[in-house]
């Protein structure tokens, strides 16, 4: 019930609950829908279930399982709802499969895994059990490129994902086979203008997008 340097919060349309990623006490803790907690899983260590800085999480909606950017371990770990360990995937480096500081990361309608892959640059793409797909962005300011995305959001009618390049100021826009499609956002304090722009999620009602 308590926190330090908690950095994403997911909501479980399977379950209800809510998971919290309490990144500096490397661990998820698990509320109800009324706040109520319910349990935590993790400590800090490089074996499975433990963490170093989970920076990042994602619920499947096909089956919730919870999916952790392990950040510091450069890793992706895969838990069921109950914050048992099912298996994890990813490694230090540049190739394809490969992390440098996964930060943020959301899930399709199709169970696909996308992963903000912060030092590298670019969006890496699984499927459920941890398959590399496919990759886009590198570093650069242009359209398509990225300076540092921290996290992405899926929207539930088009599957298009909007990333926080957060260094860029911006957010941008891409369909589900990582096409740039358009961006919006620069560096400011006026509406619309962001200062590193660190999360977003998609409201499955309205379909807005909120930074």
């Amino acid at each position: 019930g308590q926190f330090i340097y908690p950095c994403r919060i997911k909501h479980s349309a399977i379950n209800g609950n809510i998971y919290i990623c309490d990144g500096d006490n490397h661990r998820i803790q698990v509320y109800s829908t009324t706040a109520q907690y319910l349990f935590h899983f993790g400590e800090e260590g490089n074996n499975n279930s433990q963490f170093y800085y989970p920076y990042g999480c994602g619920i499947s909606p096909i089956t919730g399982n919870i999916i952790v950017c392990d950040s510091d371990n450069n890793r992706i770990q895969i838990f069921d709802q109950r914050g048992k360990f099912l298996f994890q995937f990813g490694s230090s480096g540049t190739n394809d499969g490969q992390f440098n500081y996964p930060r943020g990361c959301d899930i399709d309608n199709n169970d696909n895994i996308y992963i903000c892959d912060y030092y590298n640059h670019r969006i890496q793409v699984f499927d459920s059990s941890g398959k590399y797909l496919f990759k886009f962005g590198e570093k650069g300011k242009n359209n398509g490129q990225f300076q540092y995305p921290y996290s992405c959001g899926i929207s539930p009618t088009t599957s298009n994902i909007y990333i926080c390049d957060t260094s860029n100021n911006r957010i941008q826009c891409f369909d589900k086979s990582g096409n740039y499609l358009f961006q919006f956002g620069s560096s400011g304090t006026n509406d619309g203008q962001f200062q590193d722009p660190y999360d977003i999620t998609i409201d499955k009602l309205t379909n807005n997008i909120l930074v």
